[in-house]
């Protein structure tokens, strides 16, 4: 029997959950440090036996399934001494598929040898990677890196805080994602499938949305469950066409699952291309309504916030909480179910360009004493204070008013309180904070599923109100403005300059008539055998050469002139009009007068 023993950064193996390679210094050896509970090691190994090399210490327990088998718990060695564990034995010499997975109260001090980590034993050992395996990429690396532009939200909610279900994991922030309604990781691969090592809890109903090239693939996909509180690999698509795509993976539904690793069977992560960039995120802050769950069947990717943001080519943050207040019952105080002060937990890299607010009809709806109308405007005055505090001084906040609704408790109400929204706006005195007056978006007979609900055929007519809105406003001394018509987008230095293309036929027109102008201005250097727009240029090349051709004969001419009239006197006046202007003015008398001379001149000896 031989022997083989690998490294921990050999391709066979497939790292799932979190690991950092770092060192030992008690035992001077370098080693994978496990971050994450329920973080694994999947592979292939031929051969009989199969050990393990670790150090641990604490609850940590390791469990082993060999090819689909039941797992079997591993005898942890000696405190503080990396020793070789048994994962199996007397096996027949074939191929094996092996998952090893980190169990257990903790996962503090396990530390997996570096080098000759798993040793087998067999006639001919090998290790290979598992069948229908690829690249690991951990999903807390694709924000902001290689052109990838993902929004990851940490959001803080009471209800589900960290250390609630899954305490290790998310310990390390930089480890896992804890995603809020639509989150998401936008990435570029030729995969064939896409497989996410994530972590469901099961407490909640946390969905999956994958989009290739915006379009949906698989539809609204469940995070599956096992045994209540595990993590590990799932294929969320299949039969992918090999070619590169920009993926885009979204949370869905009010309380999300938590990604850590994707893995691309058949492909790899493009970070050599870049993807296409999203400008400033649009953050939603609100209710059930903001969600966009309620009425779509638990597909928040219908609602007007991920909408709008996808039209507008921008990340999307939803800090809608579903049976949101905006008061908790005391005057001026914003209610604590409301995830306003979240909307800076995104991407470190991530800024907002405009937070669209939507808040107010549960204060009506719900509340067996609506609360009275100075306490509210104070609160939502408070909400957009704080906000602001957040976002920045130019980041455009919308305040947009309550619905329309059929529910028989806000429907008479809603003018009152949209006049306190208003109010609140002007009180601000902010000329970035707008209140959005919401009359007539929907009808709540054939656009809500309860009068108050949209559906996603009333979110569409929300975004279509909401997309004008979402403008550009440029410095002056921004490049290009002069010939970009207000609101609308263009591109200097090969960077788009915020807002979005023209997509109303207005703001077209307008475009279409700055661009126009701008052609028209410089049209004498467009050539005559072109045309722009419908207008055609004047600049005549032919023409333009042969006036360049005369203009250098006419100079050509005056220099040859010039030089033949400086030797005029050595020319015989008998020569005439050389170059159309010059005459010889050597006379037969002077030339007889110099022969004579030449004949009688005196010779000395």
């Amino acid at each position: 029997m031989a022997t083989l023993a690998i490294n921990a950064d050999n391709a066979a193996l497939v790292w799932g959950g979190a690991w950092d390679r770092g060192f030992k210094w008690s035992l001077n050896t370098e080693c994978m440090i496990c971050q994450g509970l329920y973080s694994q090691i999947a592979f292939t190994a031929t051969g009989t036996a199969l050990t393990i090399n670790y150090d641990v210490a604490g609850t940590v327990v390791l469990k082993a399934s060999v090819d689909g088998g039941a797992e079997a718990t591993l005898t942890n060695g000696s405190v503080n001494e990396f020793t070789s564990v048994t994962v199996f034995t007397g096996l027949d010499d074939v191929a094996h598929t092996v998952v090893i997975r980190v169990t257990g109260a903790t996962v503090a001090n396990l530390f997996l040898a570096f080098t000759n980590v798993l040793t087998v034993t067999g006639a001919a050992p090998a290790f290979a990677a598992p069948t229908g395996t690829g690249p690991v990429y951990p999903a807390s690396a694709l924000r902001g890196l290689g052109g990838v532009d993902g929004l990851w939200c940490y959001q803080q909610n009471p209800i589900f805080s960290p250390g609630y279900s899954y305490p290790a994991i998310l310990a390390t922030s930089s480890v896992s994602v804890w995603p809020c309604t639509d989150s998401q990781v936008r990435f570029r691969s030729n995969a064939t499938s896409l497989k996410l090592f994530l972590y469901r809890p099961a407490t909640g109903a946390g969905s999956i949305k994958v989009f290739q090239d915006g379009t949906a693939v698989g539809g609204v996909l469940a995070c599956p469950t096992v045994g209540g509180a595990d993590m590990n690999w799932w294929e969320f698509v299949a039969g992918l066409d090999g070619a590169y795509h920009n993926y885009t993976v979204v949370v869905v539904g009010n309380v999300g699952c938590y990604l850590v690793n994707i893995m691309t069977v058949g492909g790899v992560i493009d970070f050599a291309t870049t993807y296409p960039r999203n400008r400033g995120a649009i953050g939603g802050i609100g209710d059930s309504i903001t969600v966009g769950t309620s009425g779509t069947s638990g597909d928040s990717t219908l609602s007007f916030l991920y909408k709008l943001a996808v039209a507008k080519n921008r990340p999307s943050y939803n800090g809608g909480v579903g049976s949101a207040y905006l008061c908790s019952g005391i005057v001026g105080q914003v209610g604590t179910s409301m995830r306003y002060t979240d909307i800076t937990h995104g991407s470190p890299t991530t800024t907002f360009d405009f937070v669209v607010c939507l808040i107010g009809v549960n204060d009506i709806a719900l509340s067996s004493n609506p609360p009275p109308t100075t306490g509210f405007q104070a609160c939502y005055q408070n909400m957009l204070q704080g906000i602001r505090r957040n976002v920045g001084p130019s980041c455009k906040i919308l305040a947009l008013g309550i619905l329309d609704t059929s529910n028989a408790k806000a429907g008479p109400l809603r003018d009152t309180y949209n006049g306190l929204i208003s109010a609140a706006v002007t009180a601000m005195s902010d000329a970035n904070t707008s209140y959005v007056d919401t009359d007539d978006w929907i009808t709540p007979a054939t656009d809500c599923t309860d009068g108050i609900h949209p559906t996603s055929a009333g979110y569409d007519k929300i975004v279509t109100e909401l997309s004008p809105l979402i403008t550009t406003w440029q410095a002056d001394t921004d490049p290009g403005k002069a010939n970009v018509a207000t609101g609308n987008d263009y591109v200097f230095g090969g960077v788009s300059q915020t807002a979005a293309y023209p997509t109303t036929a207005t703001s077209k027109a307008e475009q279409l008539q700055d661009d126009k102008d701008a052609i028209t201005a410089g049209k004498a250097d467009i050539l005559d055998t072109r045309t722009i727009l419908t207008i055609q240029g004047t600049y005549d090349l032919a023409a333009e050469q042969a006036a360049q051709f005369a203009a250098g004969q006419a100079d050509q001419l005056a220099t040859d002139q010039a030089a033949v009239e400086a030797v005029a006197g050595s020319i015989y006046d008998g020569v005439t009009n050389l170059l159309g202007t010059v005459d010889g003015t050597l006379t037969a008398a002077s030339i007889a007068t110099e022969v004579w001379a030449y004949e009688n001149r005196t010779v000395t000896a």
